[in-house]
């Protein structure tokens, strides 16, 4: 195609034949670049036991839950940071497969509903999102809990790597001051979380209520978010 295909301002077939062909692929690849960056910022900032816990999922300490995927009486499924595996229907996958099975969505809408569920701005203005029905018009009570014992949990790792990082080497050492505030708020975190998983219903209201209404559960987020990049670094080179 060249300026020659232009007359009068007019396209000519040839030009009219390139259009046509060229703009759907364009428009196509557009929009699997821009769907990729919505799920990559989704991964990156949804942990697959945060929305299973934001939607009613009950997780407990090692990680196992019930499978929602299936008729499921003792639990079969294992979530971790960033994939689920149920050993059961062996259905497995990362926070969006959870997000669209749990909801029958697909993978793009399952996106869409998590950035909404959780106030994240995918690079795309929320609004311009496709109206999903709003399954959950509010928060039930048993969410609450799981939203509250699914930031523990992560406090409880994070501390527990903290502890183990400055712990003294020697008994003469001076104890560094993060060891010892990781080491006292542990058996208290690990209380609480032991009240959100193992209490009867008012003990397990009452205490997702106190860390909500006083902002205790707000401010353990912004601190797992300062220190969570630190901590995997750690574990990560540890590993190596």
């Amino acid at each position: 195609m060249n300026i020659a295909d232009i007359k009068h301002g007019k396209p000519t077939d040839n030009l009219k034949t390139h259009l046509q062909q060229s703009i759907p692929t364009k428009l196509a690849e557009y929009k699997e670049v821009k769907h990729t960056r919505i799920f990559d910022t989704l991964k990156a900032r949804i942990t697959v036991p945060q929305a299973a816990a934001y939607y009613g999922v009950r997780i407990g300490r090692n990680g196992m839950c019930c499978c929602p995927f299936h008729s499921d009486k003792t639990p079969s499924m294992k979530i971790n940071e960033t994939y689920y595996y149920c050993f059961g229907c062996h259905s497995t996958g990362d926070v969006i497969d959870f997000t669209a099975r749990l909801f029958n969505l697909s993978p793009l809408d399952a996106a869409r509903k998590l950035a909404l569920d959780f106030g994240i701005d995918p690079n795309t203005p929320v609004s311009a999102a496709v109206a999903l029905p709003r399954i959950r018009q509010e928060e039930s009570q048993r969410e609450r809990e799981g939203h509250c014992a699914s930031v523990l949990i992560e406090y409880e790792r994070l501390l527990k790597n903290c502890q183990q990082r400055f712990a003294p080497v020697h008994p003469s050492e001076e104890w560094d001051g993060r060891f010892v505030s990781a080491s006292h708020a542990l058996p208290q975190v690990s209380y609480l979380i032991d009240c959100l998983y193992d209490a009867d219903a008012s003990m397990r209201r009452n205490t997702a209520d106190s860390l909500l209404g006083d902002g205790t559960i707000r401010s353990i987020e912004r601190w797992n978010a300062a220190h969570k990049e630190e901590v995997d670094a750690h574990d990560k080179a540890f590993a190596a």
